[in-house]
């Protein structure tokens, strides 16, 4: 398996966030894991239930439960 760096280069992130910035879901998908460190398989898995609760108010803690490969 290859080894993936993280994009450190703040001028790189907000250049992906201009063109993302058509589709607040992918800019959010990009917030969300460049902050958290969250891979692309987690962040795709997520719905929004998972961060919003019924009653409209945002969940605290997420947990992401990752698989073993």
């Amino acid at each position: 398996m290859e080894l993936v760096q993280p994009i450190r280069d703040k001028k790189k992130i907000e250049g992906m966030k201009k063109i993302l910035a058509s589709n607040p879901r992918d800019v959010l998908l990009i917030i969300l894991g460049i902050n958290n460190g969250l891979r692309i398989s987690d962040l795709l898995h997520m719905r929004v239930s998972d961060v919003l609760q019924e009653n409209g108010f945002l969940v605290y803690i997420v947990r992401i439960i990752g698989r073993l490969l």
